[in-house]
């Protein structure tokens, strides 16, 4: 029997005892001391009785559907076969064969495969139909306890009218249609070539043209994160076949895209209503990535390639050092032939999809920080350029076989190999910064009479220009097994897998030991300077003033040198089982359930030293090679030094250096912890079809448990002096206090699932259901900082729910022929449990007090689930080639969708907040673009707007930051040479678009500007 849930509600106001908020289990003892007094003023705390209870209505519902349906009809026949498209030889799944006169509908498998059971012995009409091929109508004969079988393969005029040469995007999007438009919930479904080739194979590319889904961009302008609905990234899940992906996010839990290439995969899902056989952590949504199976082909073999250099061209502007290294490859390769093996024909399936890229990024980027008010005009008193190059080489292959052992059973590995390395990160920063303080006495950073654009900066030892000097490295290894069966036996389905995965980055220096660096950081004091905006904001004129040269080494201070290694490790093992039966009833009917246990394991290490130079002059460190856009810019010549010969210095002239071992002890031991989380899953759900509606309900129950280990700080540090006779032993009476943590929580998710036909085109879905995002893995390990000054102590806590979202999703879908697609949808979220910290009670006195007897009185503030809010958009998306246009235009397609959110609500805090006040909350995104195809040329135009939203908030309105509105233009070109090999070129970002940043409410104080420049890609792609 599942075990009762257990939830209160904490009214607003007084809150005596301990503070259990309906978040900590009643097994386990809390974190808190047990003489803990509650603050007077508490949030108001609530529950989910109502969720509970709609999930036990539910599973009444779907036992007495199976009750009341499961009447024994008189003993019928049944009909089998596979549905294909003739052209590209190729199983389609998701086409739809009908008996019209009996209503009866069946819908293909992953293999092309359909079953229809419950026919009555005789003679019956049977459609076949497929989005953007021509349905083919059949006179099939049944009777008897043998199965007749009949096999469709479709075509349609397109490919009648011309010779078929290979198949392209017009395939994917009707693949693609077909599979949403089957769908049980609300669903966006892409295939990886839809928008045709991607810039680097990253399927964030991809993704962020679709509605609903923004791009989280890094400083390359790489999309390292997805946005689905407004959601962060850490709050939505990411998974390969179902199985959840570990992240190279670590503890963070977001899934970085760029991390992994989506050359691997056939199709994307985005499933925005997650039904009850799915995982409920998909706050705003889940990624699903479908690998390639070979069984799905009628042909015995396949073969593509693209070979590829991606150009820095001459003619866009880069940085220095990306034109000392111009074109790099692209290459990726996929094979799949079947086999007739062990006495069978056409039942095993290999399949191979390679892929190797050196993604090289070279940007500039600007920032300046302002003085802290909304009033003009407005100082400068910071300001920073940095040239960065990088260069990820990733090398990928995945590896699936499938054996069919009989039309019933089939079995299925999946080998999923992936080496992400960023060997050789190179940042080169100059910040020329000074107090905030006007005047002209020796202590005033800020000369009087600044304007809007032209700030003068006076020589005091505040004043400082400091040149950083960086190379870090960044080798992610990731790795996935997954094996497991499927089995049908005319009303049963049975489908069971098991799956390992594995993400492990390594944070260092650089690939190899002996070429290591790391940051390298120095220093100029009493520095006068000018800085003057009047020609451009993104590049400012700096001029020194004063103080000693820029341009000279000795001017400099000795300087420090940091360096890194860590890891932050991912571990997830899983298993899942799931049985569905077609019950024997008048209306078709289908009973599913199933359950799933996960475990995944968080390791983070540290090991940061840290040295300071005291081997006098810097000149030998020094490469005049480095030459950055801000020299240039500025005529100014800096001398930056170069951290591997820091470094190489350290190895052979360690006399030169002094290493703060205290720094490198207390970091290793403070910064490294472990988190084990367990999941464990059931669910059962029902489904059946009245006429022209669709009904699915159900419900999902999942069990959390958390481990945690860290370590905890010492009540009182040891001293400056104790810490330099002995660093090691004192970093480690401070820092080595081990500690493990436990907690759990459990939760129903319930759903119910609409989708209704209003005409063979037209249909219309209504979605109710539940999901959660769990916390940060960081947020669960144990954790203690106390401030005497404030006589606070602050603790993680390893109970924390998830926040919980109620979804409701309506929307209207339209399918023409021959490809294409309208469709608007509305959705609203209700968020409750968001995760906020507070105080949440007084440290009592005596011994017994949690801490010992210390702390008596002090506040304790920890992590809490409270407060709500509400999110709701509008999704607007159409799609279509117009191959049924005459002459030229036959070869034109189109896509364009939108996206605008709002919310409201107090986030888990004391005052309500609305859209613009909400961090990384993107209220409006859209794509469009332009396909043509005429004969053996192809073109493609992409655009990609996101529209303003706050980047960082503040309770300071002058310190609120925002990303500016960004819009970019992709351009593709390809010709083909001959049947199965073309020529393409492609540009990313034609147009050089930045991204911007602004603070406090005027779009004129640029707060930081990148500039990631044109990428060029071509090369050659074929098939046979």
């Amino acid at each position: 029997m599942l075990p009762a849930p257990f939830c209160l509600e904490l009214p607003p106001g007084t809150a005596p005892g301990t503070p259990s908020n309906g978040r900590f289990s009643r097994s386990r003892p809390s974190p808190f001391p047990q003489d803990t007094t509650m603050p007077q003023n508490t949030p108001t705390i609530r529950g989910a009785r109502a969720r509970h209870l709609c999930s036990r209505v539910l599973l009444v519902l779907v036992c007495g559907l199976m009750t009341c349906l499961a009447v024994s009809r008189v003993e019928a026949a049944s009909l089998s076969g596979t549905v294909s498209n003739a052209a590209t030889r190729r199983f389609l799944e998701g086409a739809r064969v009908d008996v019209p006169a009996l209503g009866l509908s069946a819908i293909t498998d992953q293999t092309g495969n359909y079953l229809l059971l419950d026919l009555p012995a005789g003679t019956h009409q049977v459609v076949a139909s497929y989005t953007g091929l021509d349905p083919i109508h059949a006179t099939v004969a049944v009777g008897g306890s043998d199965r007749a079988v009949h096999n469709f393969d479709l075509t349609a005029e397109v490919y009648r009218l011309e010779e078929f040469r290979v198949s392209g995007e017009r395939e994917g999007n009707a693949a693609s249609i077909t599979r949403q438009r089957t769908a049980d919930n609300v669903k966006s479904v892409v295939a990886l070539d839809a928008f045709g080739r991607l810039s680097n194979d990253n399927a964030g590319e991809l993704l962020v043209r679709l509605p609903g889904i923004g791009g989280r961009l890094d400083d390359e302008g790489n999309i390292t994160g997805v946005m689905i609905r407004g959601t962060a990234p850490g709050l939505n899940t990411v998974s390969v076949d179902g199985n959840l992906q570990a992240s190279t996010g670590g503890m963070g839990r977001d899934f970085r895209p760029h991390a992994i290439s989506g050359a691997l995969f056939d199709e994307i899902d985005v499933v925005k209503a997650p039904t009850p056989d799915m995982p409920a952590d998909s706050l705003g949504g889940s990624v699903n990535f479908k690998t390639r199976s070979a069984l799905d082909m009628k042909e015995t073999r396949r073969f593509a390639y693209r070979l590829s250099g991606r150009w820095a061209a001459p003619f866009y502007d880069t940085i220095p050092m990306r034109e000392q290294r111009r074109l790099h490859p692209l290459l990726n390769a996929s094979y799949q032939e079947v086999f007739n093996a062990f006495g069978g024909t056409h039942n095993l399936g290999i399949s191979v999809d390679a892929f190797y890229s050196e993604n090289v990024s070279g940007y500039y980027k600007m920032i300046q920080d302002y003085e802290y008010t909304l009033n003009s005009p407005a100082y400068v008193w910071d300001y920073r350029t940095t040239d960065g190059y990088n260069n990820r080489k990733q090398t990928s292959t995945n590896f699936k076989v499938d054996y069919r052992l009989s039309d019933n059973s089939r079995f299925f590995l999946n080998f999923l190999y992936n080496d992400a390395f960023e060997p050789y990160n190179r940042l080169y920063t100059m910040r020329a910064y000074t107090s905030r303080s006007v005047g002209t006495t020796s202590s005033s950073g800020i000369a009087p009479g600044y304007t809007e654009d032209v700030t003068q900066v006076n020589p005091i030892s505040s004043s400082r220009v400091q040149l950083n000097s960086t190379m870090y490295s960044f080798m992610t290894r990731e790795r996935q097994l997954n094996l497991g069966g499927k089995h049908e036996f005319d009303r049963w389905k049975l489908d069971y897998d098991a799956n390992y995965n594995y993400s492990h980055p390594n944070l260092g220096n650089g690939r190899t030991p002996d070429q290591s660096g790391g940051i390298f950081t120095m220093n100029t004091t009493k520095t006068g300077w000018i800085l003057d905006k009047t020609g451009s904001d993104i590049y400012p004129q700096f001029t020194q003033t004063s103080g000693a040269s820029l341009s000279s080494i000795a001017s400099y201070g000795s300087g420090q040198l940091v360096t890194r290694n860590g890891g932050r490790d991912t571990d997830i093992y899983a298993a899942s089982a799931n049985a569905s039966y077609v019950l024997p009833t008048t209306l078709k009917a289908i009973v599913k359930a199933g359950a799933r246990y996960r475990s995944e394991r968080f390791d983070v290490t540290a090991g940061d030293r840290q040295w300071a130079y005291a081997g006098g002059a810097l000149g030998s460190l020094v490469d005049p090679s480095i030459v950055t856009s801000g020299e240039l810019r500025h005529g100014i010549d800096l001398p930056y030094v170069e951290s591997s010969l820091a470094m190489r210095s350290i190895r052979e002239h360690p006399e030169f250096w002094k290493e703060n071992l205290y720094y490198a002890e207390s970091g290793r031991l403070s910064d490294s912890s472990q988190v084990t989380e367990d999941v464990l899953a059931a669910y059962l759900q029902s489904q059946v079809t009245v006429k022209r509606l669709r009904i699915l309900i159900g419900s999902r129950f999942e069990r959390t448990d958390v481990d945690a280990f860290g370590r905890i700080a010492a009540k009182s540090l040891t001293t400056a002096a104790q810490q330099a006779a002995d660093p090691i032993g004192s970093a480690r009476l401070d820092y080595d206090h081990p500690q493990t943590t436990r907690g759990h929580y459990a939760d129903w998710f319930p759903g119910v699932y609409l989708t209704y036909r209003i005409a063979p085109n037209l249909q219309a879905r209504a979605n109710w259901s539940n999901s959660i995002g769990r916390p940060a893995a960081s947020q669960l390990t144990p954790s203690r900082t106390v401030s005497d000054t404030n006589g606070t102590v602050t603790i993680n806590n390893p109970s924390l729910k998830p926040q919980h979202a109620e979804n409701w999703d309506a929307s209207l879908e339209y399918y023409f022929e021959p490809v294409g697609l309208l469709s608007v949808g509305v959705f609203r979220k209700d968020l409750t449990d968001f995760i906020t910290s507070a105080q949440v009670g007084v440290i009592g006195t005596g011994p017994d007090n949690g801490y010992n007897g210390d702390y008596s009185g002090y506040g304790l503030i920890s992590a809490f689930n409270g407060g709500n809010a509400r999110m709701q958009g509008i999704e607007l998306n159409y799609q279509q080639q117009f191959s049924f246009l005459p002459g030229l235009l036959k070869g034109l397609g189109v896509f364009a969708n939108y996206t605008q959110l709002t919310t409201n609500g107090d986030y888990g805090e004391s005052t309500v907040r609305s859209t613009s006040e909400i961090a990384n909350f993107v209220p409006k995104t859209a794509n469009g673009g332009l396909t043509y195809k005429y004969r053996r040329f192809g073109a493609r135009v992409l655009v990609n707007y996101t529209g303003r939203y706050l980047s960082n908030y503040s309770a300071d309105p002058s310190r609120l930051q925002y990303r500016m509105a960004k819009t970019t233009v992709n351009l593709g070109t390809s010709y083909e040479l001959t049947k199965g090999l073309s020529l393409f070129c492609d540009l990313a970002n034609i147009f050089n678009a930045p991204q911007k940043l602004y603070r406090g409410l005027s779009s004129s104080h640029i707060s930081a500007a990148t500039y990631n420049g044109t990428v060029m890609t071509f090369g050659v792609s074929g098939r046979f």
